[in-house]
């Protein structure tokens, strides 16, 4: 016998996780991730194994701008990192594109229109 439960895992700047897990006596597995995939760590996406679920949680340059506290709230240091993550030193969640660094640039220089049209995101 089994017991289905419905997890949602949430974090600012990232998407919403939501799966459907079996609980058994003998451990837990995945059943369904909405958007994603059971037994993948590519985001969106749960590892269920003995009595242990991981979720990878999906960001995109939208949410992770969102997390920030908004267009307004971008730093230098942010501006950085998408840098860094651009270059693969760090993992942001995302792909970044040179794109996406034009939007944040634009950003940066008090321009949310052209911010917007590059990174693909609509500011209030």
């Amino acid at each position: 016998m089994f017991t289905m439960y419905t997890i949602e895992l949430t974090k600012a700047g990232y998407n919403d996780l939501v799966a459907d897990i079996d609980v058994a006596e003998a451990g837990v597995s995945c059943l369904s991730v909405t958007g994603g995939l059971c037994g993948s760590s590519t985001p969106p996406g749960v590892i269920a194994s003995n009595f242990l679920v991981t979720g990878y949680l999906l960001v995109d340059i939208c949410t992770w701008i969102t997390g920030l506290g908004g267009w307004e709230a971008i730093t230098s240091m942010d501006a950085l990192d998408l840098l860094k993550a651009r270059l693969g030193i760090i993992d942001l969640g995302f792909t970044v594109t040179s794109v996406h660094r034009l939007g944040v640039l634009n950003y940066r220089l008090d321009d949310p229109v052209n911010g917007d049209y590059w990174t693909g995101c609509r500011t209030p």
